[in-house]
């Protein structure tokens, strides 16, 4: 047997439904936010705890794809871990290989 909403309660949950989602977004802002101020000013500082990034992590911040990232591993420039099946890059890695990127356009 199914149950009808009234439109109250169906406003309830479809407002409680976008709180959510914005709430997830905001937070997802936000932690790319930091991880682009760390890396694009070279700092070598991650966010709190963070030691290495995921290839998609690298990329959003740089503005590039992830396979500008993977190509720069092929090439040797970028320096990674792996970890099983993961391929990670060192925070200070990914700083000094954008510094020097700088360097070389400028």
């Amino acid at each position: 047997m199914e149950t009808a909403l009234t439109a109250s309660q169906l406003r309830s949950v479809l407002a409680g439904a976008l709180e959510g989602s914005a709430a997830r977004l905001r937070h997802e802002d936000r932690r790319h936010e930091s991880l682009s101020e760390a890396v694009v000013e070279g700092t070598g500082i991650a966010p709190p705890g963070r030691l290495a990034f995921s290839i998609s992590e690298a990329a959003q911040p740089l503005g590039v794809g992830r396979s500008s990232i993977y190509a720069a591993i092929q090439a040797g420039a970028l320096p990674v871990l792996r970890m099983g099946r993961r391929t990670l890059i060192p925070t200070g890695a990914l700083a000094d290989w954008v510094t020097e990127r700088a360097h070389v356009s400028s």
